[in-house]
């Protein structure tokens, strides 16, 4: 992967006599006459070195949360952990009163990813981390195929892999956890049931249409219903173009069909497309939706 990877250089074996601060980023000496310096730094080591430069006794490094809808900092997730149903939210990168200075277990290489993200964010925009752009980073991420929500059944693969992804870190369409592990279910019929609360939360349009549709099958035309009343857009127009981009760019299996219950895939899809809650629409720290 390093050999192949361009604007990067890596030197290998060579430890470092000292680390600390200069100006508002690092400087790293690796022998007495050469040093690197560097606006952020990602440390994937012991912290020993650096404590006495922070003037600090301990610095822990970033962890991951259980994928946990009780609460909804999964909101700002800038990676899934595979291994278990659990995501590592922006917010447990930054380090409070540490400004840039990222700090992650060398064992988590999953996390690294993330880590370059956001400290390329502050390099690039020449800010602070503590200034770190969640959806900025996060849309990043997801461009380079980095998953963020740890769905178990939607692989990378997936023809709707993104429009999953970004439904999914809004939780207008929520995984199942069973043992341990993350199911989105794709193929299963979403409920009217699960999704009114949390459309109502992100728009407040949707709470007039779903106070004059109660208890609904969430069909095809029902959603498109729903989307253009929120999104303002024409019914006939949405119902033309749904019906070419059906099977051609979305590669649904099943026929266009308005009668027919979507698939909790098909409802994801159609969502991100025409209501855009990932993209337009802001959360606050601990993921609570800014309107």
């Amino acid at each position: 992967m390093i050999d192949s990877t361009l604007l990067l250089n890596v030197i290998n074996n060579t430890p470092y006599t000292e680390i600390k601060r200069s100006g508002s980023g690092w400087e790293a000496k690796l022998t007495k006459d050469k040093s690197i310096k560097a606006k952020i730094l990602v440390l994937a080591d012991n912290p020993e070195k650096l404590l006495s430069e922070l003037k600090i006794s301990t610095l822990n490094p970033a962890s991951s949360s259980p994928l946990n809808y009780n609460e909804n900092t999964y909101r700002t997730t800038v990676s899934r952990i595979s291994s278990e149903a659990s995501f590592l939210s922006l917010y447990s990168l930054l380090i409070p009163d540490q400004e840039n200075l990222l700090y992650i277990s060398k064992e988590q290489l999953e996390i690294g990813q993330a880590a370059g993200a956001t400290a390329a964010y502050a390099a690039f925009f020449d800010t602070k981390t503590s200034l770190s752009n969640l959806k900025r980073i996060q849309g990043e991420l997801l461009a380079c195929k980095h998953a963020l929500m740890p769905f178990e059944d939607v692989k990378m693969t997936d023809s709707n892999w993104l429009a999953i992804q970004k439904v999914g870190i809004t939780g207008i369409i929520k995984a199942e956890i069973t043992q341990g592990k993350a199911y989105f279910n794709p193929e299963k019929e979403v409920t009217y049931r699960e999704i009114k609360e949390p459309i109502k939360a992100y728009y407040y349009k949707a709470q007039i249409w779903f106070d004059d549709h109660q208890n609904i099958p969430i069909n095809l035309e029902n959603t498109i219903s729903m989307v253009c009343y929120v999104g303002n857009k024409s019914i006939e127009a949405t119902k033309e173009e749904l019906q070419k981009k059906w099977n051609k760019n979305y590669r649904f299996s099943g026929n266009y069909d308005l009668k027919k219950v979507l698939t909790r895939r098909e409802f994801a899809v159609i969502i991100n497309e025409y209501l855009k809650p990932f993209d337009d629409v802001n959360v606050d720290k601990t993921g609570r939706v800014i309107r």
